[in-house]
Formats: structure tokens, sequence, C-alpha cells
């Protein structure tokens, strides 16, 4: 009888030791999923951050090309007399011969030297179209 509780013993210490050791492989094949999934995770993330940085830096190329049509619709609109649809423009043109006493003052010389040659390619325009509706 004792024999038989030392085998009884033997057999539960046995599937208790057997119980632990699945417990711990199954936790270990967890662990080992999830740190596959990480991976995966990690490396999705990492060309996610990549292409984030390629639209940041198409971002800032439209931005810097943004401000450069603004500069350029600017120049168009002041040397072309272009205007937008529904948009309302004056010009005042001097009469031939008199140069205007007043100028217009900026915050910048470079722009108020713009400004003056606008005025004057402005009034040369003017006269050169003056000059052909009078020729006909």
């Amino acid at each position: 009888m004792k024999n038989l509780l030392i085998k009884i013993r033997n057999f539960f210490f046995v599937i208790i030791v057997l119980l632990l050791l699945g417990g711990l492989f199954y936790r270990l094949y967890q662990d080992y999923q999830r740190r596959q999934y990480l991976k995966q995770e990690i490396s999705k993330l990492l060309a996610r951050e990549k292409q984030l940085e390629e639209e940041i830096s198409n971002l800032e190329k439209i931005k810097s090309e943004s401000n450069l049509k603004e500069k350029l619709e600017k120049q168009a609109r002041l040397m072309l007399g272009l205007k937008k649809e529904g948009e309302e423009v004056v010009l005042v043109i001097p009469p031939k011969g008199t140069i205007p006493e007043t100028s217009i003052t900026s915050t910048t010389t470079e722009n108020a030297l713009e400004t003056k040659s606008f005025f004057e390619a402005l009034r040369d325009l003017w006269y050169n179209i003056l000059k052909i509706f009078k020729a006909n």
C-alpha cells in the first residue's frame, strides 16, 4: 500500500511538472508570437515614418512653390495688369509728358524700385497702345 501511495504521489508529481512545463512552453510560444507581431509592427511603423517624411518634404516643396507662385502672381498683377475673375482693378495713368511728383512709398528700397519700374513700364505700354490706336 505504501508503494502504491508513492507511485500515485510520483504520478501526480509528474503530472504537475508536465502541466507546469506545458504552461511554460505555452507562455514562451505566446511571447514568441508577440515578438513576431511587434517586429512586423515596427517594420510597418518605420515604413510609415519614411512615407510621412517624404510627405513632409513634398509639402514643404509645395509650400515654397506656393510662395513662389504668390510672388509670381503679384508680379503678373503689377507688370501685366492681370486680375482675378470678378475683381475690379483701377489704374491711374499720368498724361503724356508729365511725371508724377508723388511716388508710392514702400517699406523697402527694393519694393520702391520695383514699383517705380512697374509704373514706367506701364506708362510706356499705355503710350504704345495709344500710338497703335492713333495710327489706325
